[in-house]
């Protein structure tokens, strides 16, 4: 498979961008597919609450890095950090 959440989608990514996993940061609204998906492939990730995003997604197993209300909001979580 070569697509999300599969880790060959994410690594071509990574190569395309030149970048190691360790500086880049997936941002989703699917737990599985975008957020473990990353996860699997050694990115940081953020679920946005928008989109496909469910508040049961925050009882599974899968843990996201960060939960932001809207992309809107990364500039200013990321300058928290």
């Amino acid at each position: 498979m070569f697509g999300k959440p599969s880790e060959t989608f994410f690594h071509a990514s990574l190569n395309r961008l030149a970048l190691p996993s360790g500086q880049v940061l997936m941002i989703g609204d699917d737990i599985e597919v975008d957020i473990d998906g990353a996860k699997a492939a050694g990115l940081k990730d953020a679920l946005v609450r928008t989109g496909k995003f469910r508040p049961a997604d925050l009882d599974g197993s899968v843990k996201p890095f960060a939960v932001l209300d809207s992309v809107a909001n990364l500039s200013g979580w990321w300058e928290s950090l």
